[in-house]
This record gives C-alpha cells, sequence and structure tokens, in this order.
C-alpha cells in the first residue's frame, strides 16, 4: 500500500485478475468469491473450510518459524532436492521459450522458499505469483521484498484461485496438492489456468503403503490433529530429536 492506501501489486498483476484492485481495507468480489486487502495483501474471506482451516493454521505456524529452515546446510540440501525433480529453474533458458517475462504460478508457495530457492535470481526474468492458503505469504512477501525480488502474493485457496482459465504460462506446486480434501479434484482446479503451451510441475506424495512407519504416523497425526499449532509443534520436539541421534 502506499501513503494513500492504494495498492501497490504491480500492473501485470491487476492485468491477470481482470480487476481493479481495492485499498487498504477495501473489498472485491471475483466469481463467486469475496477477497479483503489486509495488510497489503489480497486475501480470501471465505477460506472456512475446516479441513482446510487446519492446513492453512498449521502452514501458516510451519512456515513463521524461519528459524528451522535458514540454515546455509537445510538450504543447500532443499535446493538439491528441488532441482532434482524440476531442474535447475534458476537458468533464463527454462524461461525463453515462454517469451518475455512469462506468467507463473507458484500454487501453496507457502514462505516462498521453494522460488527463493529453485528460481533463484531467474525470478527478475518473470512475473511471479505466489498463492497459499495460510498467512505464510506475510512471510514470503516480507522475505522477497528484504532480498529486492519480484513477485505479487496473495492469501487464497487453491480451489478457488481468481484467475481466469488459461492465464498462466507455468504452474509450480511442490508439495501441496495432497494436503487438500482431494488430490485429484486440486489438480482439476488448478489445470484449467494454464495457458495452451504451458507447463505444470508438481509433487506429491506417493500412496501409502501399509508399513509400521505409515500406521505410526497417521496415529501420531490424529492426536497432533487436536492441538493448536504451537503445541503440536512442541509435541514433536522430542522425536525430531530422536530422528538426528
Amino acid at each position: 500500500m502506499d501513503d494513500e492506501g492504494r495498492s501497490t501489486y504491480p500492473g501485470w498483476f491487476e492485468e491477470a485478475l481482470r480487476i481493479e484492485l481495492p485499498g487498504e481495507g477495501g473489498s472485491v468480489s471475483i466469481g463467486d468469491r469475496d477477497f479483503i486487502m489486509r495488510n497489503g495483501l489480497l486475501r480470501d474471506s471465505q477460506i472456512d473450510d475446516e479441513m482446510q482451516r487446519q492446513t492453512s493454521e498449521s502452514f501458516g505456524y510451519k512456515w513463521s518459524r524461519t528459524e528451522t529452515y535458514k540454515s546455509e546446510s537445510v538450504l543447500n540440501a532443499t535446493r538439491a532436492w528441488l532441482v532434482e525433480r524440476y531442474g535447475d529453474l534458476s537458468r533464463p533458458e527454462c524461461w525463453n521459450r515462454f517469451g518475455k517475462y512469462p506468467l507463473v504460478l507458484d500454487c501453496g508457495c507457502g514462505s516462498g522458499l521453494t522460488a527463493r530457492l529453485l528460481i533463484g535470481d531467474a525470478l527478475k526474468a518473470i512475473h511471479y505469483v505466489g498463492a497459499d492458503i495460510s498467512v505464510a505469504v506475510d512471510v514470503a512477501s516480507e522475505t522477497f521484498c528484504t532480498e529486492g525480488r519480484p513477485g505479487a502474493f496473495m492469501q487464497a485457496d487453491l480451489y478457488h484461485l481468481p484467475f481466469p482459465t488459461e492465464t498462466f504460462d507455468f504452474i509450480l506446486s511442490e508439495g501441496v496438492l495432497h494436503h487438500t480434501p482431494s488430490t485429484r479434484e486440486a489438480i482439476q482446479r488448478v489445470a484449467p489456468l494454464l495457458k495452451r503451451g504451458g507447463e505444470i510441475a508438481f509433487y506429491v506424495y506417493a500412496k501409502k503403503a501399509p508399513y509400521i512407519r505409515e500406521f505410526t504416523d497417521d496415529s501420531i497425526r490424529s492426536k497432533l490433529a487436536k492441538l493448536d499449532p504451537g503445541d503440536a509443534w512442541e509435541a514433536l520436539m522430542s522425536l525430531t530429536k530422536l530422528g538426528n541421534v
């Protein structure tokens, strides 16, 4: 927001949405969803599904704990893992085929870590939109601003992203789609946003096999789901330390 409360989103973001954005505290309807401009970001005011709300709260808390993933060793290992899956998207030639400033959606961007590590300086050559159901977008927006990286962020449910069909040249969704009520439906909701000839890249967990590890995970998860994010985090600390032994 500028000093007069007007949106400071880049013009290309408004063009992608095909609307004029409101100022701070203002609202706008896009399709069947109502969005409000709060703390400088556009936010879906109807994120109210119980399962999605729990996802939002849990991951919002996780990504706010930046000290747990900002060490050089963690960042290097994470980037290597991402490049192995998607290739090195920091190379300009990865984007040249889409023309000048391709429009890119990071669907479930969290704190923006994947984009910063995988796309890196090539963010300056694209128009990047980070969307997440949680307040992790606030962390992402602040981090991008601090590091001088361009991008536009919004808090929205990937089931109800407010963009017209065939908007994006490239859609990335790293480890997100399986956290929705239905992975299949999530893909069906996101895929139409891709332009003809565009590319979508995503990672989801493999279907569980009936091993002790999976039964243990399910048992722990059923108990943690009843706790608020902070208490759940603390409850897992001893198990995390055990895993490092």
